[in-house]
């Protein structure tokens, strides 16, 4: 990413600083907040939408299954130990996601409820781009 200005008054320069900046800044403070939006997409398919990260819906409890469940279980929330345990954080420029639960693979498996699906992107596009703007306020830019 860079950026290109003629001339070279005050602002011009403000803004190249700011140019070379964006990818050490996106690393070390970016990408925290797009990990929290990824996080609360993660927690709401967990909680309430109980659909994959491309909006497809979970495949039920076998009825056997589901008549051992209480009024207080539902799809992938028995102890809500998959939602407390879940972690999002940036790692150079990426994200790492999951849970430290031994049983996560295998419930990603059958009911996938990390990633990101295209329901997702304009969410975290938004997120980046509030990021963006604030940054380049903060820095006089803007």
């Amino acid at each position: 990413m860079g950026f290109e200005v003629e001339g070279e008054t005050a602002a011009a320069e403000k803004l190249r600083d700011f140019g070379r900046q964006v990818p050490r800044l996106l690393k070390s403070r970016g990408l925290r907040d797009v990990a929290k939006t990824a996080k609360a997409q993660t927690v709401a398919r967990l909680k309430t939408t109980k659909r994959d990260p491309d909006g497809q819906a979970w495949e039920p409890w076998s009825p056997a299954y589901a008549a051992t469940r209480g009024p207080r279980h539902s799809l992938l929330q028995d102890t809500r130990t998959m939602t407390r345990t879940l972690k999002v954080q940036p790692k150079g420029g990426d994200l790492l996601m999951g849970s430290d639960r031994t049983y996560g693979p295998f419930v990603q498996e059958r009911r996938e409820f990390l990633g990101v699906g295209r329901a997702d992107i304009d969410d975290l596009q938004s997120t980046l781009d509030d990021w963006l703007m604030g940054e380049a306020q903060r820095h006089g830019v803007a």
